[in-house]
């Protein structure tokens, strides 16, 4: 009875177990059939591991980046342990092996819950669920609307010139990304203002006929020129976007939403402007910018660096918060990641909604428990809430409703 007190880590520590799961192994696949056979009562335990070695391959991505996001996050995890060493539950007796089991598993998705004033592992025993149904993760979605009013679904238009306004050609590129490309030598003609949605459960990228670049999360748009003209740069954001843009000192970037203004020359950056959160986020990774926000109390601005955020709140006369912040997390939607740092549900909740298209209703949940980690935006639904599950929060999925129980 060599695997009857094996734990799901300890499944996933053996080599041989590891090549079963991927099948490159013909003599591991035997083996295991053969320590089946002789020791039925492991069978629930070596599926639940199972599971667990498809959640953590789900997404493949780049072994080498994700590894060290892993290593800084099980350090940090290690860290603490020493210091509050009270507060965190061991895996099983087992955080670090386990931790480290990831770190060789996972090229792709990580993921830990944090519960105040506890920590776990989800179970996939309470993921077992059955849900009536599944729903596939968002992707490449988007209505571009022209000046006439005519729209252009991008997701399935052809790749290659799309219309012209103006001056500017407007083309889909091989990579899906959607380019305005002034012709050579001409002058902009009449400004003619285009705008780029998303959908709940789309994301897009677009090349502005500057050369600037605008990446768009789902829910969300961009109204902009054909061509930039005058003495300035300037665009109109709901809900998220990353924006890399091109240097002009002599006609600086602007992004404009009706809770904020925010004015760069050359610069990377993020802006989260979703209306149903708390603020307005704005996000820096390279150079500088100005946030200016208005209130009842008037216009307020500051200037932020990187690595900082600025909060500007949605309702009431607060003024502008600026924090330092983890820039990997607020832009994991870009990379194709949710990542939370010891967020409570209803937050996570309202990434999922926009992400898979989804309302989400509670029912007797504890919306204070606190989660953190990465997991793939590429996983299907049922498998995104199996790693949220805990032993205090279960799901129900019935058509494009998730009740949070």
């Amino acid at each position: 009875m060599k695997y009857e007190n094996y734990t799901v880590e300890d499944f996933l520590a053996e080599e041989s177990f590891q090549q079963y799961c991927a099948a490159t192994n013909e003599a591991a696949i035997v083996f295991w059939n053969n320590a089946l056979e002789q020791e039925p009562q492991i069978e629930e335990t070596f599926k639940e591991a199972i599971n667990w070695y498809n959640l953590l391959n789900a997404q493949q991505g780049n072994l080498k980046e994700q590894t060290e996001l892993l290593q800084k996050r099980i350090h940090q995890l290690g860290q603490e342990y020493n210091a509050q060493p009270h507060k965190l539950i061991r895996m099983r007796g087992r955080w670090w092996a386990a931790a480290c089991i990831i770190l060789i598993l996972c090229a792709g998705s990580y993921f830990y819950l944090k519960q105040s004033p506890q920590k776990q592992i989800a179970k996939t025993e309470n993921a077992a669920k059955i849900f009536k149904n599944d729903i596939a993760p968002g992707g490449n979605r988007a209505v571009l609307t022209l000046a006439n009013g005519s729209k252009i679904i991008l997701d399935s238009a052809k790749n290659g010139s799309l219309a012209r306004q103006g001056n500017s050609k407007i083309i889909k590129l091989n990579d899906g990304q959607l380019s305005y490309q002034l012709a050579a030598g001409t002058e902009p003609a009449t400004i003619q203002y285009n705008t780029i949605s998303t959908p709940r459960g789309g994301q897009y990228q677009l090349i502005l006929s500057d050369g600037s670049k605008v990446w768009l999360n789902a829910a969300s748009s961009l109204k902009f020129p054909s061509a930039f003209t005058g003495k300035q740069r300037s665009v109109e954001l709901t809900g998220e976007g990353y924006f890399e843009i091109t240097h002009n000192a002599a006609m600086p970037f602007k992004v404009k939403n009706e809770s904020a203004e925010i004015t760069v020359l050359g610069t990377h950056f993020n802006i989260n402007a979703y209306d149903h959160e708390s603020s307005l986020k704005v996000t820096l990774l390279e150079g500088s910018v100005k946030v200016k926000g208005f209130s009842v109390k008037g216009e307020r601005s500051t200037v932020i660096k990187p690595g900082q955020q600025a909060q500007v709140p949605l309702s009431g006369d607060g003024g502008i918060k600026v924090q330092a912040i983890d820039v990997d997390e607020v832009m994991a939607w870009k990379d194709g990641f949710f990542e939370f740092e010891n967020m409570e549900l209803p937050a996570i909740m309202r990434q999922i909604e926009r992400w898979y298209d989804v309302s989400v209703e509670y029912k007797n949940a504890n919306t204070k428990e606190r989660f953190g980690g990465r997991i793939s935006r590429n996983l299907s639904l049922s498998k995104m809430l199996h790693l949220l599950e805990t032993n205090r929060v279960h799901f129900k999925l019935d058509g494009n409703k998730i009740t949070v129980l």
